[in-house]
């Protein structure tokens, strides 16, 4: 029997429908939804500040500026570079602040006071930084302890350390007249007219490139970050890949911190204050937000040389260190609620919805797809690699 020759249809209200809807959330998930917008965020937001510079401030952008930018730029590049893989592989680092401190303070002790070479004092740096790492790779990593307290605890811990040995011999350190022409060349020389220490951190960028890239233990990190629970079954060892994250990250700010030292050829009680905060936050802005299980060096890079530059003007224009903090974590807070927000609805229109057949009541369903899927495809790629 056809039921719908006993319905009359024609006596039902008329309601026009709108081709589209100009709602500003919709407009924006539908922007946030593009492929191609992740890995645009740090470059605009790079070119906002750019122009705002180039509007307001004559000369910044000149040659030998750029060359005095670069001199600071290596210690806190290399920083955001160990946050980098810390991050991919599903943890936090805090520390890395005391880290730096301490590792430029044993490059400057074993330099001026113990008149070690110069190649050892590296080695004895990239040790002590490592050292660091390997502590909070056994807490958060094998132990499994929860990172954030973990390396909380780890940044207290040597901050402590830093402020009892730097009280001690920071006379001695500072009165000292050795003089060496490779301590010097680290510290001051240029090539091709750029500071060697922009050189090394260009060449680190590098090395953790091809490491997320084309070697097994990077695509185990974003493996590990993306998911624990598919990286362990694929038969990755999860906890001995987080504490090489975090090993390999505090080797790398032992590096930094031996520029830092090269370069002042001193320290001070606040050497390293604000300086996780700070990485944190250019982590933030060249990932458009906080995410694990992923590597991409070059807009992490984007996201340093935004928040440094930013950092610099604000300083340069005579606002106080609390308003440059302030303005710091006002960029964390923007970014990340956007990407909460928005998240869900960006992997939604890429192709996480399910059926349209869902009912409207299986919301929190397809909210659990959307977040776990990218992560289930980003640990098989590691796996299968």
């Amino acid at each position: 029997m056809d039921m719908s020759a006993e319905i009359d249809f024609s006596n039902l209200p008329k309601q026009a429908v709108p081709l589209f809807v100009l709602s500003p959330r919709r407009i924006l998930a539908d922007i946030l939804s593009k492929g191609w917008v992740e890995g645009a965020i740090p470059f605009l937001a790079l070119s906002c500040v750019v122009i705002g510079i180039l509007l307001t401030t004559e000369d910044y952008f000149a040659p030998a500026n750029l060359r005095n930018l670069a001199q600071y730029a290596a210690d806190g590049g290399l920083v955001v570079l160990a946050l980098l893989i810390v991050v991919a592989v599903g943890g936090i680092d805090l520390s890395v602040g005391s880290n730096f401190a301490m590792s430029a303070f044993a490059a400057l002790f074993c330099f001026h006071i113990l008149d070690l070479p110069v190649p050892a004092v590296l080695g004895v740096s990239l040790a002590t930084g490592a050292l660091i790492g390997s502590v909070n790779g056994i807490l958060a990593g094998l132990i499994g302890c929860g990172a954030l307290l973990a390396t909380l605890g780890t940044m207290i811990t040597t901050r402590g350390l830093f402020t009892l040995a730097s009280q001690a011999q920071l006379v001695e350190i500072s009165t000292s007249a050795r003089v060496d022409d490779l301590w010097d060349w680290v510290g001051f020389e240029k090539l091709l007219s750029m500071p060697i220490g922009f050189w090394i951190w260009l060449l680190v960028a590098i090395l953790v490139f091809v490491m997320f890239r084309q070697t097994r233990l990077g695509w185990h990190i974003l493996a590990v970050g993306g998911n624990r629970k598919a990286a362990r079954h694929g038969g990755i060892q999860v906890k001995t890949t987080a504490f090489l994250a975090y090993t390999l990250a505090g080797l790398i700010v032992g590096l930094a911190g031996f520029l830092f030292a090269a370069r002042q050829n001193s320290i001070g009680a606040d050497t390293g204050i604000g300086l996780e905060f700070f990485a944190l936050t250019a982590l933030v802005v060249g990932l458009g937000g906080f995410v694990p299980g992923r590597g991409p060096v070059v807009a992490v890079m984007i996201g340093f040389a935004t928040v440094y530059i930013l950092n610099n003007v604000l300083i340069n224009a005579g606002f106080r260190g609390d308003f440059v903090q302030f303005s710091l974590g006002a960029i964390i807070v923007v970014i990340i609620a956007i990407d909460v927000k928005f998240q869900c609805r960006m992997r939604w229109h890429q192709g996480c919805a399910g059926p349209r057949s869902w009912p409207r009541a299986n919301w929190t369903g397809r909210k659990m797809c959307c977040w776990m899927l990218p992560a289930i495809s980003i640990a098989g790629r590691g796996t299968a690699a």
